[in-house]
């Protein structure tokens, strides 16, 4: 059972999460940014806490986002990247490097073509292949990033 303190970090996640989201409708020319900002809190919750919380708080932040956000099309990103994330840590058990890299790049092609046909109904080949080098990018600062705000909550709490 989740104690008191389980619930604050999955509720402040869940709210930093969706402002940061919202925040793509004040600043459009920034939408990949604070897209990719906002899936950010779920991962480090997972570090600070569990992953129950953090699948809790993703559950609460996806639904907010798919209910309220105007563009379902960046809502339904942001919930597949925030899922990405909660999988990262599991994935990168994994030893063998290229291994680890395969498993990421089936998701994101099976996700982004997933999303490709239920919003626009066929696969669009070139945004999917330019979406891969995002992606990668997308992996890499994900990776920093947690192992930074990590380091940073452990030392505040």
């Amino acid at each position: 059972m989740p104690n008191s303190k389980d619930i604050t970090y999955g509720a402040i996640a869940a709210a930093i999460s969706v402002i940061l989201l919202f925040m793509t409708l004040i600043f459009s020319f920034n939408k990949a940014f604070f897209t990719g900002a906002a899936t950010l809190s779920f991962p480090v919750v997972a570090v600070l806490r569990n992953k129950k919380t953090a699948a809790i708080s993703l559950a609460a932040a996806g639904i907010l986002a798919l209910l309220l956000h105007p563009n379902k099309i960046l809502a339904a990103v942001f919930v597949s990247l925030s899922t990405y994330a909660l999988l990262k840590n599991t994935i990168e058990r994994v030893q063998n490097i290229p291994l680890q890299w395969s498993i990421k790049l089936a998701l994101y092609f099976g996700g982004a073509s997933a999303l490709s046909f239920l919003f626009f109904g066929k696969l669009m080949i070139l945004p999917l292949l330019l979406g891969a080098i995002a992606f990668v990018i997308y992996d890499i600062v994900l990776f920093l990033g947690i192992g930074y705000l990590s380091n940073i909550l452990r030392f505040i709490s």
